[in-house]
């Protein structure tokens, strides 16, 4: 079995920070709970700078993306969030 590129690997965990972002907050919301919910939200560009940050080495480009894609996250867990409520209404 071949090794996995590396610039393979950053680029899958890269693509799936919108996705780890939201998990990410909730297990901050469950295990912090001092963090005020109104805060969370503005975790999210923090978290996802952090996981590219980790993923590709920090610096100005991957926090840039790491940012947005954090943040497109928010949307992610919205998404998600209206679906559940309108399955159960």
């Amino acid at each position: 079995m071949e090794d996995i590129d590396l610039s393979l690997a950053q680029g899958l965990v890269v693509a799936i920070v919108p996705v780890l972002t939201p998990i990410v907050i909730s297990l901050l919301k469950r295990f912090v709970e001092q963090i005020p919910a109104q805060y969370l939200p503005i975790l999210a560009p923090v978290i996802g700078m952090l996981i590219t940050g980790i993923a590709e080495g920090f610096g100005i480009d991957s926090a840039t993306t790491g940012a947005i894609l954090g943040s497109a996250g928010v949307g992610v867990r919205e998404i998600v969030n209206q679906n559940v409520t309108k399955t159960k209404a």
